[in-house]
């Protein structure tokens, strides 16, 4: 992203603490500046206000990274703990459809579990393999699975069920998704085996 403002409109900025911090007449009663610029090194106060210039001289010519970019299924942003409590707390609730955010959230089966499902459900022992024809049933249904009720990405998906290529998971997708009734029963059928395990 773009940095949000120039040192200059930070300086004009009327709602800006920054003048505060680069001329010692500027500053406000209720600003400790003298707390954040003793994080700028030992000498003076006029010392520690260059510096503190010139960090956000350097800071304001980044790009600012959006802290939504590393957050877990673009919802929860924190570390791991964090999201393991979270994700524990969504679990513990009834799923609800008014927010489907949040089934993103939900802990998700590893893709392998998936795929064994679906094959004992379609009678099926062996898993397909790269060049296979694409429009099989048990294949499809496992790239749906999980696509779209687990999160993983096509990537993720079409390596798992030796698709060419991530297109291929979309295809399959959408033929589940325009599908006939008995197909989506079965869809419904293997999701809930999947949830019992």
């Amino acid at each position: 992203g773009r940095p949000l403002a120039t040192v200059s409109a930070l300086a004009s900025y009327p709602w800006s603490s920054y003048p505060g911090y680069h001329r010692s007449g500027r500053m406000l009663d209720w600003i400790t500046y003298n707390r954040v610029l003793a994080n700028f090194g030992p000498g003076d106060p006029a010392a520690r206000r260059r510096r503190y210039r010139r960090f956000v001289m350097a800071g304001s010519n980044l790009p600012i990274k959006s802290p939504f970019a590393d957050a877990v299924h673009g919802l929860i942003v924190g570390s791991d703990k964090f999201v393991s409590k979270v994700q524990r707390l969504i679990e513990a609730r009834p799923a609800d459809r008014a927010v489907r955010e949040l089934e993103r959230i939900r802990a998700k089966p590893e893709l392998g579990r998936i795929v064994k499902t679906v094959l004992r459900e379609f009678g099926e022992d062996m898993p397909w393999s790269t060049g296979q024809r694409s429009d099989d049933a048990s294949r499809a249904i496992t790239a749906y699975l999980a696509r779209c009720r687990y999160g993983y990405s096509a990537k993720d998906v079409a390596n798992a069920l030796a698709y060419a290529h991530p297109s291929s998971v979309s295809h399959a997708i959408r033929r589940v998704a325009s599908g006939s009734a008995t197909l989506r029963q079965t869809v419904k059928r293997i999701e809930k085996m999947i949830a019992r395990r």
